[in-house]
């Protein structure tokens, strides 16, 4: 339906504002009409008044038959007519607008009677006589037409005109964030942010009909009879309601006592899904039906809202809904607006103080000012007032009758509070709502919704039922642990529906969950005798709270379709169930086979009975429901901060003026003592050793002005420590590296040290194993794993013994980090580059052998350590599938493919450099232990492993790109096979040659324009001389010139004249990360590729000295063919010209670069010094 209708309510606006309201206009609201006071009206609510007067005509038209039925009426008039038969009759005559069909002459008569009928039954849609002048019969063709667009049947539904509301202000407002642009929207136009944010999201009648049922029946299934018991009050002919109570209906609650509130009403979505529910009940009790709506309406629904306009919109659809069942006398509604404006109003002639009542005339002065600014707070907060400041603002003598309503009903206590409140970022909040939130919210302030959960518990009495509807955040993230905390400690987490992404809020992409608390602590009964476990299984009472998991299902219809398949079917449901049982029979008769068996899939995948008290267990009290006991007991242990040091790093303030990438500056002042020192600023997602590019400016000038700016250069003692550093960001999962002494490090690289070398690398191995990325997943507050998340985490009992797991895991992470040191050697971005790795084409070949089988190693190493920290946790292996379905499957644990298996692995001793064992304290002895342990590992044991790992559910990788480029781990990922498969079957790679080809290219140009006496390159300008010149770049030797320079075209497939001054230079810029070291001077077709460190007087002297020889050859030339006796015509003048052009070309060009600073300061960095240039 919500497309039809949001494409017609949408054209309805336009046509409207088009051909009725003029936006220049200024007129007054008739006396009488709805929101009484005189408006400006040629803003929005005019136009709203007359969209919606078309809207509610046709759904009463639509509704004709309902509205108009024969139903016993209750309520005669005196004189022998019924109210019903003159609301009948006036609707025969009033409602014949969209009955019609072709032109009609009498259409503007017809829609004028419509809105006087409106008038007068609804009390809406007053318009003033100039609009009504506006409106022509053409326009309401228009309309008539347009509303053909949406089904009869839609327009049957009260909540089109709900819907419609939400699409007149949607276009007008921005979204939330974390809202689509295309979601659908209620807006509250004082609640919305200081940018026009929208704060409320639209709430789907299957979420309000699955929170009321499970809170209106639930509460009254515990508190008196159920509500389908059929005819438990029947009353004896004659007598009265009390003589059909039951005893226990007596000690139970009346249903006509039972208050319901929803303190973000809207437009009424709750409100009538509540109503409904009532009315079931009601009937169930053997209520007359005709009764019935003015009970529920004036005992038992209560709404406050903002939004004026959302309000008298849910009084509407009250009003309607009472009509449809019979009651046609007109009551006054609980239903209310804060009222905007002076409240206080005088009455006519009199003076401010004659509106107070007469015992607080002798305090109006002193109570006067306390009383406007709590007006204006409740103007502006709503229903978020606290009680206290209602309750003064109730005694403080006002006089205005809505108002007093209005504060009447914050003042009462509920049974339920049912509500989707607004999502308002506290960034979007403008400063006065930031204010009143700050005052009176300061631990729920990060967003509106957490403000309306604290506000539930002060609405709800105890034992009674609170349902929303809300972002997924409060669950998990840091800024909401407060509100996590304040839930466990006031209410029973009854049911909570995780949804996860989408599937809620049409097209609106918004991490949701609902939840049904209940007000009030349940003690934990436990069997005499019996564990806390037995109590868990015995009773359904106490902290237990059922968790259902949909964030797997995708889309709305899928996610609903599983929801109501739990609902209806879940073994912990109230008694109300929603499928109905043969007679006799009992509740599983009522299902079939295939029911009964998509029940019981759904119960044990989806559905999770948990004590709130286990989430207590874990830092910062996440709700993470779906965690096994077994896991949360991990955090039984002491944490990390026990062993280490976990230290926030260095926050410059600035980091354009103190931090460069390594390559930006000389390598010679590189160093502790020089400007320059090695600093780890984190970086992407990287295991083990690497991101290491950037330098900190850290003489003594600089070092001074670090101390009085950004962090003031904090944990001091730590610095040019070897430790361990790592990535905060979680949306990858955080990565953890061997930080070697040396380095500073930053607030984004924040790092670890310890007292022993060894634990390092066991602190490593353990910081990123796949448990600790599980764990990382729910314990971190926001995006990023921050120093107090670190420090938090458990480590295992056992982690200082040495033991063959402690043992085993230090030299697994020893071996990883030598690994990826000596795979990233042969790049020139790199600190540790190693020139001689790459300094002749016929290397490669051996480096990408090498490189191939050590990334082999590394990967069956990461699924070792996998294992090896379980046992050290004392974890059963099939905790690796709850694992693995958050983090992904390491590709260690991919099946095998027929081969050789781990005996076409060379021996890591053939692999690893001399100088890397010796850093890293590996001797030949460990790395024979370390090979037989992961050959003979991968050979039996880990086979069985992988029979058991959930492939089945699609999270068989990372899917992770990391700097470091690791050919196996992407082959195998690609064939679904295990590294080991993967290895024994490399075939081509050609990507890996390209890549080192160009490393060759690039360090050859680097290393020729730092020695060549003229600083530079020309190209553009002679074929032979360029080819010349390429080639010596490249020579090592004059035999082997030609020869490097033909493998290399061989491998990037071009020549190398056209690779490098066509290709060389995109790849460079995106190989140094946009900060590149070879410029480009001149023209896109003739110029000079120059050293960013040779930005100097000379170079650009040299280059117009290189320019001035060739303006002067290219001048003689032409004398010389001037002079000569070649043939003159079309052939002796196009030469001519040719020279002609090539002079001012270089001339052009000579002014180009005459123009060009090149008297740069090396250390401001190519950014600034780009700018400059």
């Amino acid at each position: 339906m919500n497309r039809s209708v949001k494409k017609m309510a949408l054209e309805l606006k336009r046509i409207l504002q088009k051909e009725v309201i003029n936006e220049e206009d200024s007129f007054k609201r008739p006396e009488g009409g709805s929101r009484k006071d005189s408006l400006t009206a040629g803003e929005e609510n005019v136009l709203l008044d007359v969209f919606l007067s078309f809207i509610i005509l046709k759904v009463l038209q639509a509704k004709r038959n309902s509205l108009t039925a024969n139903k016993e009426d209750t309520l005669k008039r005196p004189e022998g007519g019924s109210r019903k038969d003159s609301l009948t009759a006036n609707m025969e005559g009033d409602l014949q607008l969209f009955g019609k069909s072709g032109s009609d002459s009498n259409l503007l008569g017809d829609y004028l009677s419509g809105v006087q009928f409106l008038n007068r039954n609804f009390d809406c849609c007053y318009l003033v006589d100039d609009i009504k002048s506006r409106i022509t019969c053409q326009t309401i063709e228009k309309i008539r037409d347009l509303f053909q667009s949406v089904k009869d049947e839609d327009w049957k539904k009260e909540e089109i005109i709900s819907w419609s509301y939400e699409y007149f202000n949607e276009d007008n407002l921005k979204r939330p964030k974390g809202g689509s642009s295309k979601a659908s929207l209620m807006a509250s136009k004082d609640l919305k942010g200081k940018n026009g944010v929208i704060s409320q999201f639209y709430t789907p009648k299957w979420i309000v009909d699955y929170l009321v049922e499970n809170t209106l029946g639930k509460y009254y299934g515990r508190n008196g009879l159920t509500a389908n018991e059929e005819d438990s009050l029947k009353r004896p002919e004659g007598g009265s309601r009390k003589d059909g109570l039951t005893a226990g209906d007596e000690k139970g609650v009346d249903l006509e006592d039972v208050k319901i509130i929803d303190p973000a009403c809207g437009c009424g979505n709750f409100v009538i899904g509540v109503y409904d529910k009532l009315r079931e009940m009601y009937q169930n009790k053997g209520y007359d039906d005709a009764s019935i709506p003015k009970l529920i309406i004036t005992k038992n629904l209560y709404g406050i809202d903002i939004d004026e306009n959302a309000v008298e919109i849910t009084n509407l659809l009250l009003r309607l809904k009472a009509l449809e069942d019979g009651a046609y006398e007109k009551f006054e509604t609980n239903i209310v607006a804060v009222p905007k404006g002076n409240s206080l109003k005088r009455p006519e002639g009199g003076s401010r103080k004659d509106s107070l009542t007469a015992h607080k005339e002798d305090s109006l002065t002193a109570n006067e000012e306390g009383q406007n600014e709590y007006l204006k707070k409740f103007e502006k907060i709503g229903s978020l007032m606290r009680r206290e400041d209602v309750l003064s603002l109730k005694e403080s003598g006002i006089n205005d009758e809505p108002l007093k309503k209005a504060l009447d009903i914050l003042s009462l206590k509920y049974d339920i509070v049912l509500t989707n409140p607004p999502y308002l970022d506290s960034s979007d909040y403008d400063f006065e709502l930031k204010r009143y939130i700050n005052e009176d919210y300061s631990e729920f302030k990060k967003n509106l919704y957490a403000c309306f959960i604290k506000k539930s518990c002060e609405l709800v009495k105890t034992d009674g039922f609170v349902g929303m509807i809300t972002p997924q955040t409060f669950m998990f993230i840091g800024s909401y642990e407060k509100t996590r905390r304040f839930i466990l400690d006031n209410f029973q987490i009854e049911r909570l529906v995780h949804f996860g992404l989408g599937g809620v809020f049409d097209n609106a992409l918004v991490d949701t969950a609902m939840f049904i608390f209940r007000r009030g602590q349940d003690n934990l009964k436990r069997p005499e005798g019996g564990s806390r476990k037995d109590s868990l299984a015995a009773d359904d009472e106490g902290s237990l709270g059922e968790y259902i998991n949909l964030t797997s299902f995708n889309g709305k219809d899928s996610k609903k379709r599983a929801l109501f398949s739990i609902w209806g079917n879940s073994l912990t449901a109230h008694k109300e169930d929603s499928l109905k049982r043969p007679e006799g029979g009992s509740r599983k008769d009522s299902l079939t086979a295939s029911e009964e068996k998509k029940r019981e899939n759904y119960l044990s995948k989806y559905v999770f009975r948990v004590d709130k008290n286990v989430f207590t267990k874990v830092p910062r009290v996440p709700f993470i429901y779906w965690v096994d006991s077994d896991v949360v007991r991990t955090f039984e242990n002491e944490p990390l901060e026990k062993f280490a040091d976990a230290r926030q790093g260095i926050a410059t303030g600035d980091n354009k003026r103190f931090l460069r990438y390594f390559w930006e500056v000389r390598r010679e002042d590189i160093k502790d003592g020089k400007k320059w020192v090695p600093y780890a600023k984190g970086g992407p997602y990287n295991k083990w050793y690497g991101n290491l590019w950037w330098v900190i400016a850290f003489d003594e000038e600089n070092y001074n002005l670090l101390a009085k700016m950004g962090n003031y250069l904090p944990n001091r003692k730590y610095y040019f420590k070897k430790g361990i550093t790592y990535t905060m960001t979680t949306s990858k999962g955080a990565t953890f590296r061997y930080l070697p002494s040396g380095f500073l490090f930053d607030c984004k690289g924040s790092s670890l040290f310890v007292s022993k070398d060894e634990d390092i690398f066991r602190f490593l191995g353990l910081l990123n194993s796949s448990l600790f990325s599980y764990l990382e997943s729910f314990i971190a507050g926001s995006v990023d794993l921050e120093v107090g998340d670190l420090k938090k985490l458990p480590i295992p009992q056992g982690m200082f013994v040495d033991s063959f797991e402690t043992q085993a895991l230090e030299a697994l992470s020893r071996l990883n980090v030598a690994i990826k040191k000596q795979n990233t050697e042969i790049y020139p971005n790199e600190l540790h580059f190693n020139e001689e790795s790459i300094d002749s084409v016929s290397k490669f070949y051996g480096f990408i052998e090498r490189k191939n089988a050590l990334d082999t190693y590394l990967l069956l190493s990461e699924g070792l350590i996998d294992i090896l920290v379980m046992k050290l946790y004392s974890l059963k292996e099939r905790k690796f599938e709850e694992i693995y379905k958050t983090v992904g499957i390491p590709t260690a644990f991919f099946p095998f493919s027929n081969g050789k298996g781990v005996k076409g692995l060379p021996p890591l001793r053939e692999l690893l450099k001399n100088q890397y064992l010796y850093e890293f304290s590996l001797n030949e002895a460990q790395l024979t232990k370390i090979e037989n342990f992961i050959k003979e590992a991968y050979n039996n044991k880990i086979r069985s492993l992988i029979s058991i790992m959930p492939f089945d559910e699609g999270v068989t990788n990372y899917h992770r790109r990391e700097p470091y480029d690791n050919y196996v781990e992407r082959k195998a990922e690609e064939s679904f096979q295990n590294p080991i498969s993967v290895y024994n079957s490399m075939s081509n790679q050609d990507q890996i040659l390209a890549k080192l080809a160009f490393v060759r290219i690039d360090n050859g140009i680097q290393r020729y324009l730092l020695n060549c006496e003229d600083g530079f390159i020309p190209f553009g300008f002679s074929v032979e001389e360029e080819n010349k010149l390429l080639s010596s770049i490249f020579e090592k030797n004059s035999l082997t010139a030609n020869k490097e320079r033909s493998e290399l075209e061989s491998i990037v497939k071009k020549d190398l004249r056209d690779y490098v001054f066509k290709d060389y230079l995109k790849l460079h810029e995106k190989f140094y990360k946009d900060r590149p070291i070879v410029w480009k001077l001149g023209k896109r077709d003739c110029g000079f590729l120059v050293h960013y460190h040779n930005l100097n007087e000379k170079t650009k002297i040299n280059i117009l000295n290189f320019l001035r020889n060739r303006i002067k050859e290219t001048a003689s030339r032409q004398i010389r063919k001037t002079a000569s006796s070649a043939p003159k015509g079309v052939q002796g003048k196009t030469a001519s010209r040719q020279m002609r052009n090539e002079k001012e070309r270089f001339m052009d060009l000579m002014k180009v670069i005459e123009s060009k600073n090149f008297e740069l300061n090396i250390d401001d960095g190519v950014l600034r010094n780009r700018e400059l240039f």
